[in-house]
């Protein structure tokens, strides 16, 4: 069971009568409460002031007296905790994971890219998200957001696994929000770097990873086209007794059959020969549209998208081995 950290119930009244104003006027609503904390991750450190306003979402995601502002505090929370997984992730500062495990009482040995550990906390996340999708019928913008972070969730499993049609479907379903976008664009400036330099073997080892996640998150058939065409020559089988397995090292393909899968992929991306840049341009624009937010973005997650804008042109030579043919040393 899911532990919360709940505001003792006495400090909790004397908050709501504090936020009364002058004597003789009526208790602030609870509504007014929930307004005021429910972005808990905005700019902060995920320290003391996230883990207060925290506090109150846990009391007024348990109160009964306004159900709206019940599910409003669950879909708060469950975002809050959302940012969390994202700066952990992103950071890899271990003690963000172990926050995010404290919050949401999971006891795991393992790191957070453990595919079942990823999967364990990413889940527990989507059912938050269901339940408010559920709950939510008197309030539609509610339900429309915790329906699109239910896809994000789900999807974001998809990091650790080939398939990316799920995690291309979430991220589609939060890009739709413009105050749920930035979630959508830290995960394109996260997979830009993170699969064309620091995946091991990249760039020229993680070929795959970079078509599938980073080009095949711009034009996903043609990506899907491009692998397929070297994947089904002689000179990608590392083994010939296995017909389905594509080698992971770039240079094992002849250089003219790397340039021709390359011609192709740059005709056919977004059309007009303009493949490649298509997809620097797709990048750019989420590096500066989360400049522009980078104030309301928590203070951990806005440092690492700094650290990461300063390895995208390195990013986007990996991208340029893909669309030439030739191998980035």
């Amino acid at each position: 069971m899911t532990r919360r950290v709940l505001l003792p119930g006495i400090l909790f009244a004397i908050l709501l009568g504090a936020l009364a104003g002058c004597k003789g006027e009526e208790p602030v609503a609870l509504s007014a409460l929930l307004e005021k904390e429910k972005n808990p991750a905005r700019g902060t450190d995920f320290g003391e002031g996230f883990d207060r306003s925290l506090a109150v979402l846990d009391e007024l995601a348990s109160q009964k007296q306004d159900p709206a502002v019940g599910t409003g505090a669950i879909l708060a929370r469950a975002r809050a905790h959302l940012d969390l997984l994202v700066a952990a992730l992103l950071t890899e500062d271990p003690a963000l994971y172990e926050k995010l495990k404290a919050r949401l009482s999971w006891r795991l040995e393992r790191p957070l890219t453990d595919p079942r550990n990823f999967q364990l906390l990413a889940q527990d996340l989507l059912e938050s998200f269901r339940l408010v999708g559920r709950e939510a019928a008197a309030s539609p913008d509610a339900r429309k957001s915790a329906e699109a972070l239910a896809l994000f969730s789900d999807g974001i499993q998809g990091i650790l696994f080939r398939n990316k049609s799920r995690y291309f479907q979430g991220r589609d379903a939060v890009a739709a929000f413009p105050e749920l976008r930035y979630l959508d664009d830290l995960m394109a400036v996260r997979d830009l770097v993170h699969e064309s330099l620091r995946r091991d073997g990249a760039p020229a080892g993680n070929w795959q990873n970079i078509t599938l996640t980073v080009v095949g998150r711009v034009c996903p058939p043609v990506a899907a086209r491009y692998l397929a065409q070297l994947c089904s020559t002689p000179a990608a089988l590392a083994d010939p007794a296995k017909d389905d397995y594509c080698t992971t090292d770039f240079a094992v393909f002849p250089e003219a059959m790397r340039k021709e899968a390359g011609k192709q992929l740059e005709a056919q991306c977004h059309g007009g020969g303009g493949g490649e840049d298509a997809v620097k341009a797709y990048y750019t624009a989420a590096f500066d549209r989360l400049a522009k937010e980078a104030d309301s973005l928590p203070v951990p997650t806005r440092d690492v998208v700094r650290k990461l804008s300063v390895s995208r042109d390195a990013a986007f030579g990996a991208i340029h081995m893909l669309f030439s043919g030739i191998i980035q040393q």
